[in-house]
């Protein structure tokens, strides 16, 4: 989560937004809420890349090797769908912070797109 959320981070900055204020997480001493509000739906896509590596048996005995490292890094290149278009993952959630800001200086809810994992289905 912590490639995610650096990710997440530069994109805010580059973006003017202030990761510092959040909607759903709550504002701590020297915490970024919004990065994390923002970065909770690319979290699969991490949790992805961890399950594989286990499944594989690539990570036997566990440990955070310089192979781990680049093949955990290596999701956000990965190909996705975000609103009909094929990108990487790193575009697609460049795109749903811009949406998000978008939908901010608007004040028009409507105008963020959210990045929604394509193998995801309501289930409930």
């Amino acid at each position: 989560y912590a490639v995610l959320l650096s990710s997440v981070l530069q994109l805010c900055f580059a973006l003017g937004l202030d990761p510092t204020i959040g909607l759903h997480h709550a504002v701590r001493a020297r915490s970024t809420p919004l990065a994390y509000d923002l970065m909770e739906p690319f979290r699969p896509a991490v949790d992805r890349e961890v399950a594989s590596w286990i499944a594989n048996g690539l990570g036997q005995p566990l440990e955070v090797t310089k192979e781990f490292r680049r093949a955990v890094t290596a999701f956000l290149a990965r190909p996705t769908d975000y609103q009909g278009h094929e990108m990487d993952l790193r575009a697609a959630l460049e795109s749903s912070l811009r949406s998000f800001r978008n939908a901010v200086l608007n004040k028009d809810a409507s105008l963020f797109l959210p990045w929604i994992q394509p193998s995801s289905r309501w289930v409930g």
